[in-house]
């Protein structure tokens, strides 16, 4: 049992998960959805074995820190930032999607959610480099524990090295 002391900021070892399922044609599961897993990756050659991602959102991501606010900030960038991750798993396979969610998760929790963290909202969309600021996703690349996308290994951030506007 966890007590909510809000003394302390909890938050999810990891981004995210993939768990193991089979895909075996008369599964109770599969005859239910609509879904082509047909591209998810697959543990050996041949295999019925697949993983499937689950994202933690909102305070099941990171418990709120009360004198950093409320959480919504987090919560809401958290789920944007899975719902990102679900399309770069659609575009780009397994891999780049693991190095998506983790390097916006580390983005988000570098710092206090104040100005310095986001962009003006007036451009953001699902992409993080469209609402993190470059200061941010930065410092993000370099001090990440895991390996960065491809996208972001080379790019260059300006207005980077400095968090004042």
């Amino acid at each position: 049992v966890q007590i909510f002391d809000f003394s302390t900021r909890a938050r999810c070892i990891h981004s995210h998960l993939w768990l193991g399922c089979t895909t075996e044609k008369d599964t109770h599961a599969e005859s239910h959805l609509d879904v082509d897993i047909s591209n998810t990756p697959k543990l050996e050659a041949g295999s019925n074995f697949v993983q499937v991602p689950v994202f933690p959102v909102g305070d099941a991501l990171l418990e709120p820190f009360w004198p950093q606010g409320l959480g919504s900030n987090r919560g809401f960038h958290g789920a944007i930032d899975a719902a990102f991750a679900c399309l770069v798993l659609k575009e780009q396979g397994f891999e780049e999607c693991s190095k998506e969610r983790n390097l916006a998760y580390w983005a988000m929790n570098l710092y206090a959610f104040k100005s310095i963290v986001v962009q003006p909202e007036k451009n953001w969309n699902t992409d993080p480099l469209a609402r993190y600021s470059a200061f941010v996703m930065d410092q993000a690349r370099k001090t990440s524990k895991s390996e960065v996308p491809k996208r972001i290994a080379d790019h260059k951030f300006t207005g980077s090295t400095s968090i004042l506007r």
